[in-house]
């Protein structure tokens, strides 16, 4: 009977589209723009559409930015970039209250919009609403909760939609999002460490939209043509809530202050021990072991996930998977002079990299200079007590 039933729904599934219900010249349409929020996921604020009509009883959020957190594999698959999200309908009130719970402004833009072009958008959404077209792969830069929303206006306004007065900067998709984590420095290093190279490409005005705060100001200066002439496409603001959020001071301590303890620790342990002669290196074992580490989480990211941006990450220079074995190589007490000059060469290649940083394709973030530094220092210092001041036994 449940097979009976899916494909007598499947059947009818043309002819439910085409017996939606006709807005009513009263109905509203209005882009709705929340603020970012203090969690990460919240960082970056949130767009949805609401379509508003009391003749009809339609009273709907269309909101993109959902998932399903009984998806099978769900955190495996999130980690891969393959969790699909989905578009979701629901109340208005229902959202309001998320927003005043969570202390984020929520505001309306009332959209000046031909009846036919509301029905039109009100038809593309029910549609995509479907079980069978409610499901996508997100994607944070090119596919997301608010640039689906562009597309969806662009589908129902057509040419008349104009987005020419866009303020546009030339600004990657990394110094885009960089103001929204000015409080949130340990976030904003792990992303520019795991973000690759395609996340330093200029935006363009279209893409600036991925963000709902460029939604929200592009639609805000956006015109409509008509036969009557060209209009703005916000016909009126509303501020539905006003939040009073705590001030977020962001941490006391910073990633550049961790940073620079690791370069004054290792400098003076480095300066103090110099005449020394150590058996073993096990603080720099494990520097070196969370150092390949890392740099198999690079690797992961690059080659074994879907995730677009996450792709010709520079950061692996410096973190190269080789060092696991360069780690366990010095938990020995005695090493090969093949050690020390792995050691060497590193210290060259990361030298060389810290000198280009600000040339180089990649926007490296600023704080792990000292980090860096560090590196540089203990490369040459292992090279140097490896292939000299201790015995080591030939290739």
């Amino acid at each position: 009977m449940k097979k009976f039933w899916l494909l007598l729904f499947s059947a009818l599934i043309p002819f439910i589209s085409f017996s939606l219900p006709k807005l009513s010249p009263y109905a509203k349409v209005s882009l709705i723009t929340v603020a970012p929020g203090q969690e990460l996921y919240s960082s970056f604020g949130h767009s949805a559409i609401w379509i508003k009509d009391d003749s009809n009883y339609i009273d709907k959020i269309y909101n993109y930015g959902t998932f399903d957190f009984e998806t099978p594999g769900f955190y495996s698959k999130f980690v891969r970039g393959k969790l699909l999200y989905m578009l979701s309908v629901s109340r208005s009130d229902y959202m309001f209250y998320g927003a005043e719970q969570e202390q984020r402004s929520v505001i309306e833009q009332q959209l000046n919009m031909t009846l036919s072009q509301k029905q039109k958008l009100y038809n593309f959404l029910e549609t995509n609403y479907l079980p069978e077209n409610r499901f996508y792969k997100y994607d944070f830069f090119y596919d997301n909760c608010s640039s689906r929303l562009r597309d969806a206006f662009k589908t129902a306004m057509g040419d008349s939609l104009q987005f020419k007065n866009i303020v546009f900067k030339d600004q990657s998709f990394r110094q885009l999002i960089d103001p929204y984590l000015v409080n949130k420095q340990f976030q904003d290093l792990g992303m520019d460490l795991g973000l690759g190279a395609p996340a330093d490409r200029i935006a363009t005005p279209s893409q600036y939209m991925f963000l709902p705060d460029h939604l929200m100001n592009a639609i805000g200066n956006a015109t409509v043509l008509s036969d009557s002439g060209k209009t703005a496409f916000v016909a009126k603001n509303n501020v539905l809530f006003k939040a009073n959020p705590p001030e977020d001071q962001g941490a006391p301590v910073t990633p550049a202050m961790v940073f620079a303890a690791l370069l004054l620790i290792g400098g003076f342990s480095t300066f103090i021990t110099w005449k020394k002669r150590p058996e073993t290196f096990t603080m720099d074992g494990i520097l070196f072991l969370i150092l390949g580490l890392f740099g198999l989480l690079l690797l992961f990211l690059w080659f074994g996930t879907d995730h677009k941006v996450t792709v010709h990450n520079w950061n692996i220079i410096w973190a190269f998977p080789t060092h696991i074995i360069a780690a366990i190589l010095l938990f020995k007490k005695k090493r090969s002079v093949t050690t020390g000059y792995y050691f060497l060469l590193n210290g060259i290649v990361v030298l060389i990299f810290t000198a280009c940083i600000s040339v180089l394709p990649q926007e490296i973030n600023m704080a792990v200079i000292p980090f860096l530094l560090l590196i540089i220092i203990r490369s040459f210092t292992l090279y140097y007590k490896i292939t000299k001041r201790i015995n080591y036994y030939p290739l």
